[in-house]
């Protein structure tokens, strides 16, 4: 039995308050994490967080005082996050994939006006894993079964493509992960999934190999079918773009695989 069976992860990429407000109208959550700027969205949303994970380079400052008061170290100077780094020239330099900073306590609570007790886990700004990911981990460590990201996509793509990337993570784990925004869910599907007319994101459903190569497809019920077809990264990527539901009820199967699945929606 999981501990917390459904997630809602807030990050700080771009977030439409409005379909955000309407998106928790119809979804419940047993836990909620805010990642870094994400507090502010969790604030202005109403939200109340059970753990506040990140950097905290760009939240609010006053924000960050109500949920992390004085219990989090001050943070580092320029000249305190190059100490104990390489002074020799970039091309002598060897690097290894080491944790390059090291707290002796990152993780603490806090007990707010109301009663409630937050969880806080601050990592240094410079860090193998960004702040989404960390917060990931953090959900998959206390159990979840779903976990949804809001404010995951728009804004930079490198932030978007590491936050697909990490999704992996949670497949491996058989935890359902989502990235959701006004216009598109994104998700990974190995082997078989389903599709409900009534319950998609919107008019066009397409997929992208995840892994580089993603054999024996097999659509029915969509637009356009396809019975045992690969698909390769770089190759044909139109083919299976922009499909729709031809009937109430969809179907994929992959034999061997992982795809990226986008529901979607023009904007207006």
């Amino acid at each position: 039995m999981r501990e917390h069976p459904s997630c809602l992860v807030v990050t700080g990429g771009e977030l439409e308050l409005a379909f955000a407000r309407s998106f928790l109208e119809r979804e419940t959550f047993d836990l909620v994490i805010a990642v870094d700027g994400g507090l502010g969205y969790a604030d202005a949303l109403g939200l109340k967080p059970d753990w506040v994970v990140g950097d905290f380079d760009t939240v609010d400052e006053e924000l960050l005082k109500k949920y992390c008061p004085a219990k989090i170290p001050a943070r580092l100077s320029e000249e305190e996050t190059m100490e104990g780094q390489s002074k020799e020239p970039l091309e002598e330099q060897v690097y290894e994939s080491v944790d390059l900073f090291e707290q002796e306590e990152t993780v603490g609570t806090v007990e707010l006006e109301d009663g409630r007790v937050v969880f806080w886990e601050q990592h240094h700004p410079e860090k193998n894993e960004t702040d989404t990911e960390l917060a990931r981990s953090r959900a998959l460590e206390l159990g979840c079964s779903r976990i949804v990201f809001l404010g995951a996509t728009g804004g930079r793509l490198d932030h978007m493509i590491a936050n697909i990337q990490m999704l992996s993570a949670c497949l491996e784990q058989n935890v359902h992960a989502e990235l959701v925004d006004a216009q598109n869910r994104l998700y990974l599907i190995q082997y078989q999934a389903e599709f409900e007319r009534e319950k998609v994101w919107g008019k066009y459903i397409s997929f992208f190999p995840y892994t580089d190569r993603v054999t024996g497809i097999h659509l029915a019920g969509f637009k356009y079918l396809l019975h045992g077809w690969d698909l390769k990264k770089g190759v044909e990527s139109g083919l299976c773009l922009s499909n729709e539901l031809a009937q109430d009820v969809a179907k994929i199967w992959i034999d061997k695989g992982v795809l990226v699945c986008v529901e979607s929606k023009d904007r207006g």
